[in-house]
Parts: structure tokens; sequence; C-alpha cells
């Protein structure tokens, strides 16, 4: 595994994107961001990889729908 992966919560990403944790369901429920890997069972940890969304934010934003998330 990647030693250097980092990966950020809820709070941690609507923190940085400037938002409410409100506003990033929302968003997250419309496609407007990447989509988060859950850890544990069910849906209940969504964490994002910060260096996919560092890229995202370099993108612009793209919706995430027409995003791939490569760098």
């Amino acid at each position: 595994m990647n030693q250097s992966l980092k990966l950020i919560d809820r709070r941690q990403l609507a923190e940085k994107l400037g938002i409410s944790i409100r506003t990033l369901q929302r968003w997250l429920s419309m496609g407007k961001i990447p989509k988060p890997i859950y850890l544990g069972s069910g849906r209940r940890l969504p964490r994002w990889v910060l260096s996919k969304i560092d890229h995202w934010i370099m993108s612009n934003c793209p919706n995430a729908k027409n995003w791939n998330g490569e760098q």
C-alpha cells in the first residue's frame, strides 16, 4: 500500500472547500464532487484521497461525472 496516501473525512473536505458539511452532502448526491471511498461496513465512513481532491481543485472543480480523476 502507498505509504503517502492521505485520506480526509467530511469535515476536513468541507473545510478545505469552504462549505458546510450539509452542502458537501448535497454536492455529493448531485455528483458535483468526486465520490469517496468507504471504510468499514456500510457507508458510514467516507474518505477522500487528498491528492485526488487537490488535483480536482487544480482542474477547476469539474462536475465529478465528467472527471475521471486521473493525474
